[in-house]
């Protein structure tokens, strides 16, 4: 059970294979659906057509192409996601900016909310909070302020 369970936590953290299982899942439905129409004859049972024999040429051919499609399918998305999410960035240490060619830079939130799905809303974490109280503080009292609040920066 514990071995199981750390497959599955392994599986959340990678996206893209969680995706892939997912679509790999819905294909194999479709192969089920396949082959319970082929030996249920689904059309004979919801449309009152006459009864067909089984046909396990047809229905092997038809899941010979969704498993092509499948492989073609979920091999595609994977490469694709690894594409847009394996490319290199140049991050400026100080500022987080992205650099995008030679001569120009652009925030790192507007550059992901371009480029990606990613879209971003601001807040503050307590450790910043606890720097910035401190840097108003000291603003109150009337003392320089230190170097910590611009440091993270």
């Amino acid at each position: 059970m514990i071995l199981r369970k750390r497959n599955v936590n392994t599986l959340e953290k990678d996206a893209f294979a969680y995706v892939a299982v997912w679509q790999f899942i819905a294909f194999g439905l479709l192969l089920c659906l396949i082959w319970a129409s082929e030996v249920l004859d689904f059309p004979q049972l919801f449309f009152a057509t006459a009864r067909e024999s089984v046909n396990i040429f047809r229905a092997s051919i038809l899941s010979a192409a969704i498993i092509l499609c499948a492989i073609i399918t979920v091999g595609h998305t994977y490469i694709q996601q690894q594409h847009v999410i394996g490319g290199l960035l140049m991050v400026c240490s100080r500022c987080k900016k992205i650099r995008i060619n030679q001569d120009l830079w652009q925030d790192m939130d507007h550059y992901l909310e371009k480029n990606t799905l990613v879209s971003f809303s601001h807040g503050i974490c307590p450790d910043c909070y606890k720097i910035i109280e401190s840097d108003l503080n000291q603003q109150k009292e009337g003392r320089p302020l230190t170097d910590q609040g611009t440091s993270s920066k």
